[in-house]
């Protein structure tokens, strides 16, 4: 399986390589879910724009170094002058959120040995370099770098130590590139080591992009990808000319398809959401949809005019005034809500002289299958309703009274009928057992 490479700094069209420019990279790509990842700073070499637009927020964060580098086979590979500077506004380098980074002096040089045979294929392409390393070895905040550690390694870790190795050195054996692993030990004297941190001095002074090809050729074997010149197009084979209109041909039709699938897949939906009748407690879904069942049946619907007051108002096909109250609940109907739609039907007659019949649609014992549920209504509630004049009905009623009028079997007159001419339980058929 080949390892899976992210380069950051540089935008390159390469098989199987993750890649970002400065001005796209977001740290919220996570460096640690990749083997291998190349940071190039020499974008910030003399490019003022960047210099003043790019912000600290912008760079991996410590935390993110750390976890990487604590994760299976993964390599962080640095490529730049330690010393660019990479902000305007402040004066951070490239090495800003780097946790463990050895000290370096700036001086220019042309001659060197190479250490690292892994890495000729590099240095025979370097012309010179600004800086080396000493030996002091920075730690970024030492706290920190140990909580890190601790967090990615998962170990009560107490000390943390680097490990430099030479891959290039000047001619007076001073590191220009070094390989470096981090050492932690923890409070049961256990030490681990971390993948490696590589940093290499850029092949070009400026922005050049050999530096991370290279590598990703000779390193990586990674496979540029190369697109076709525009020009290329005006030269096409017989074969080639009558494949494209058989594939066009084939994609406007998978096109009508698509089209055709889209709007069966959006009636479908549509048609699903009656099934809401069944199994729904929540208001905002049982509402409209009984009152879309009751608009199909023939009525007309209109919204209730204050949410939590009522549940909107009908006009059935013989002219008759509905005022529904639409009740979804995990056990049976309760004394109150029989109360609620008698309240409603006479606020509408006093106050609008609205004189309306009240019908009250409930979704009982709503958790468990319809087979199994009992009497939604209690005799309480069915002598009450009978008292005000309530028609009570469930909305399973409403959904074999929805199927029977699909199947064109329903008598639309006669449902409006038993609802209005009903005072209590509806006697509307009901959905057979399955």
């Amino acid at each position: 399986m080949m390892d899976s490479i992210l380069v950051i700094g540089r935008k390159l069209n390469y098989s199987g390589v993750a890649s970002y420019s400065w001005k796209e990279f977001s740290p919220k790509v996570n460096i640690a879910d990749y083997d291998k990842v190349i940071i190039d700073f020499t974008s910030f070499v003399n490019h003022k724009d960047l210099l003043d637009s790019f912000r600290e927020a912008q760079l991996p964060r410590q935390e993110d170094y750390i976890r990487a580098i604590f994760s299976s086979n993964c390599e962080l590979i640095f490529i730049g002058d330690p010393g660019t500077p990479i902000c305007s506004q402040y004066n951070y380098k490239v090495i800003r959120n780097i946790p463990i980074f050895p000290a370096f002096e700036s001086i220019e040089g042309d001659n060197l040995e190479l250490i690292e045979i892994d890495y000729d294929f590099y240095f025979k392409a370097l012309k010179s370099w600004s800086y080396n390393l000493s030996p002091k070895i920075n730690y970024n905040g030492s706290k920190t770098v140990i909580e890190g550690v601790r967090s990615a390694a998962e170990s009560n870790v107490n000390k943390v130590t680097a490990h430099v190795e030479p891959i290039a050195v000047t001619s007076y054996n001073v590191p220009i590139a070094f390989r470096m692993k981090l050492r932690v030990r923890d409070t049961s004297n256990d030490t681990m080591l971390s993948g490696d941190y590589v940093w290499l001095p850029p092949l070009g002074k400026i922005n050049s992009p050999d530096s991370v090809e290279s590598l990703l050729r000779s390193r990586f074997n990674a496979i540029p990808c190369h697109n076709p010149p525009v020009w290329i197009h005006d030269y096409k084979l017989p074969r080639q000319l009558k494949i494209e209109e058989e594939i066009a041909k084939i994609s406007s039709e998978l096109n009508k398809q698509t089209d055709h699938l889209n709007a069966k897949n959006a009636e479908h939906h549509d048609e699903s959401s009656y099934q809401q009748l069944l199994y729904t407690q929540h208001e905002d879904l049982l509402e409209p949809i009984v009152r879309k069942v009751l608009e199909s049946l023939g009525a007309m619907v209109e919204m209730p005019k204050r949410k939590g007051h009522e549940d909107g108002r009908i006009l059935d096909v013989n002219g008759y005034n509905g005022m529904l109250e639409i009740k979804g609940k995990t056990g049976t109907l309760g004394l109150r809500d029989v109360r609620q739609v008698d309240q409603w039907t006479r606020d509408a007659l006093a106050e609008e002289d609205f004189e309306s019949k009240g019908i009250l649609i409930a979704n009982t014992e709503c958790n468990i299958s319809v087979s199994e549920r009992g009497d939604p209504f209690p005799d309480n509630c069915k002598k009450l309703a009978e008292r005000f004049h309530i028609s009570l009905l469930t909305t399973s009623q409403l959904f074999h009274a929805l199927n029977q009028f699909q199947e064109g079997t329903l008598d639309q007159e006669e449902f409006w009928n038993k609802i209005f001419s009903s005072d209590g339980v509806v006697p509307l058929e009901n959905i057979p057992n399955v």
